[in-house]
């Protein structure tokens, strides 16, 4: 090339922006520690990241060409000042992290301290887009700690529950809420950290919305009603099933709120708040009712709810005993309604309304209820779990009512399988999409599944009818389900909890192998996670565009596997690499396969991310 030519291209910056055979002459790593330096980046960081990336350069370079000068431009763009060239002198792999961030030197603020290094380095391999690594340094910056003793007891996707938005008024309140309850809870067992853990993947954003939108129950919130709910927890040991119900805040926020779940559980959550519930104007009176009744009583307002005058005789102006009488009157009357015809039903409630005298009402149904309390964890399973405490046969169909408030039964130890890498009784798409409830209940591998609405069972070559009363005896069997007692369901997890006992015990394992080469993958449990905590998947696009496969290491290090995208065998053989090290072997020596490996993950998604 003549000397001419090359002082033209120094002069002519559009022309070098779309190189020629100068530097196809080249080597890759000659190629990039050039344009590296001329950009002015300081020699030892340079060296450090080309060398780090000599592999990943050479591929780029020969198989996708037009990809290796973006990334070495995006490379160039960052020029690291002082503290992110010390930073990249040590940290070689972060370079493609840096580009992606728009403050570089705040992410390396947050990566320099030696603790946890690879603790974060996984949070940013798992959401390498600008948008997260913003909101990902924005939590860091506030929980830094908090997020690595998360990570350090094995609670996948903990980062997940603080990205989000912080600028709005319900936010920061949230953000200081959470703080209290995280620092409360790590101080707790493993499941009881895994039940808080799951509880903020699922409901954090509803919260967030609510704070924002609500004033009162942005007054309440951290003051009342979660004291009022913690309450709860201790003393019925139910967490999943109070704290996940939509309308835990409306009853709780009810000034007798806390007595009627301390006596009925969520049973009067249908018959307040739910679609089809008493009128607005009631609740005041249902909730008197509920205070003085009994199980008929319930048994009363759930079935004749639908009844214009059974709702005039509760407006009546009697107290709130004689209302709970004549309810359980009624129940008595129709007890199988509306499951049977009742035809005497009309005049049973045509003549108590014929009593204009609120005394002779009064004297005619007789004293306030005394019978059994039943505490229900399923308001809308009303009529199945009725069946359920008189002993009574259980139907496929009650099955299935119970399967729309209590979602998915699943033996816990069913979803092992998606950490072992062992054959799967699960289809991806309850895994993914639908979620699991953990039930200890049998060996076998029952499971309800509820896709798109519609009900379908699966049980390997079993039949629908066969599932659902096995299951359902099985249920009964472990289940306490006398009259007066509280019906609660052994070892039940919400389907994100279930999957943080997963992490929990497949991570305790990694550190019990010895020299023994040791990880897991976690792909579908990171991706049902983050599709829970991060709206329907959209912040794990890039997992799914690039179909990556995700590994945790015995050093809580991830190695990234994606099989589309570019350089798809230098990925394999680097993650088959870093995934046999022994974990006796220095995690500190020069250009390792997990530093080629996470390297080469943000250089591409960086690439991606500014396309």
């Amino acid at each position: 090339m003549s000397l001419f030519l090359i002082l033209l291209l120094d002069c002519m910056p559009a022309l070098a922006a779309h190189p020629t055979s100068f530097s196809d002459s080249l080597s890759a790593t000659d190629y990039a520690l050039s344009e590296l330096l001329k950009a002015g980046w300081r020699k030892n960081a340079a060296k450090a990241v080309v060398g780090i990336n000599s592999q990943w350069f050479t591929i780029l370079k020969r198989e996708h060409k037009n990809d290796f000068h973006h990334q070495i431009k995006l490379l160039k763009q960052l020029k690291p000042e002082a503290l992110v060239s010390r930073f990249l002198r040590k940290h070689p792999e972060t370079a493609g992290l840096l580009a992606l961030s728009a403050n570089p030197t705040r992410l390396v603020k947050i990566l320099k301290k030696p603790a946890c290094y690879n603790v974060l380095t996984s949070f940013y391999a798992l959401h390498p887009t600008p948008t997260e690594v913003r909101q990902l340094t924005e939590a860091l910056e506030k929980h830094r700690d908090t997020l690595c003793r998360l990570a350090e007891r094995g609670i996948v996707g903990s980062e997940t529950i603080f990205m989000f938005p912080r600028q709005t008024r319900g936010a920061k309140e949230y953000d200081a809420w959470l703080s209290e309850v995280l620092c409360k809870y790590l101080q707790r067992s493993d499941r009881q950290l895994a039940q808080i853990t799951a509880f903020l993947i699922e409901q954090g954003q509803r919260i967030r919305q609510r704070l924002d939108k609500d004033y009162e129950f942005y007054k309440n919130f951290r003051k009342n009603l979660w004291p009022a709910l913690m309450r709860m927890v201790d003393n019925f040991s139910a967490f999943q099933w109070l704290a996940n119900d939509p309308h835990i805040w409306e009853l709780l926020a009810l000034p007798e709120g806390e007595m009627l779940l301390n006596k009925w559980g969520l049973g009067p959550v249908s018959l307040l708040f739910c679609e089809g519930s008493y009128p607005a104007d009631m609740r005041p009176i249902i909730t008197h009712i509920l205070l003085q009744g009994d199980d008929n009583t319930v048994d009363a307002l759930f079935k004749y709810k639908d009844e214009p005058l059974f709702r005039d005789l509760m407006r009546r102006q009697l107290s709130a005993s004689t209302q709970a009488a004549l309810a359980n009157k009624l129940a008595n009357f129709c007890p199988n309604y509306p499951l049977e015809v009742c035809p005497d039903l009309p005049h049973h409630l045509r003549y108590f309304a014929s009593l204009t005298e609120n005394a002779a009402l009064a004297e005619e149904v007789g004293p306030p209820p005394s019978g059994p309390v039943t505490w229900l964890p399923f308001h809308g399973s009303y009529y199945a779990i009725k069946k359920m405490t008189q002993g009574r046969e259980i139907t496929g169909e009650d099955m299935l009512n119970l399967g729309l408030d209590a979602l998915i039964f699943v033996p816990s130890v069913v979803f092992a399988g998606a950490f072992s890498g062992a054959a799967q009784p699960l289809s991806e798409e309850i895994i993914v999409n639908i979620g699991i409830i953990g039930l200890d209940l049998t060996p076998h591998t029952y499971h309800l599944v509820k896709p798109l609405g519609k009900f379908a069972i699966r049980a390997g070559n079993q039949t629908s009818k066969i599932l659902t009363q096995q299951l359902a005896n099985k249920m009964t069997q472990k289940a306490v389900l006398l009259q007066g007692n509280k019906i609660i369901i052994p070892n039940a997890n919400t389907p994100v909890a279930a999957v943080m006992a997963q992490s929990q015990q497949m991570f305790s394992r990694l550190g019990q192998q010895g020299t023994k080469p040791v990880s897991y993958e976690a792909t579908k449990p990171i991706l049902f996670i983050t599709e829970k905590a991060l709206h329907q998947g959209h912040h794990a696009m890039r997992l799914v565009e690039f179909e990556a496969k995700v590994f945790m290491r015995y050093d809580t290090k991830t190695v990234m596997n994606p099989t589309r995208g570019l350089g798809e065998q230098f990925f394999s053989e680097t993650a088959q690499k870093a995934l046999s090290a022994p974990a006796t072997r220095p995690t500190n020596r020069k250009n390792s396969a997990w530093q080629q490996n996470i390297s080469a993950w943000w250089l591409m998604n960086a690439a991606l991310g500014y396309w």
